[in-house]
């Protein structure tokens, strides 16, 4: 599930067609502003910026992290930048597994 940090330009139409570039099973959210922000703040994250440096129209600055949660709702893992997918691929079972299998 991917959410998005720019919803001014992350339309659901937009996202399927980006994700669905990397695959086709993953899910994007995205909302108003104020939600986007809400969530961010909600999960402790800070919040993304308009980047209008470099030339373009603008660009955003975000953290790019992947958190896993478990069936129960419960954040047990994120994930900074530049972990492999291997990494994810591997804790996957681990992640999915009713909590006193573990």
């Amino acid at each position: 599930m991917f959410v998005t940090t720019d919803p001014d330009r992350a339309t659901p139409e937009r996202l399927r067609s980006w994700l669905g570039g990397f695959d086709s099973t993953f899910i994007g959210l995205t909302g108003t502003a104020q939600q986007v922000a809400d969530a961010q703040a909600t999960l402790g994250l800070h919040a993304a910026q308009r980047d209008t440096t470099g030339g373009m129209a603008y660009g955003m600055n975000h953290g790019a992290m992947v958190l896993a949660y478990t069936t129960d709702d419960s954040l047990r893992v994120m994930y900074p930048m530049g972990v492999s997918r291997q990494s994810w691929i591997r804790d996957r079972p681990l992640l999915a597994a009713p909590r006193g299998a573990r």
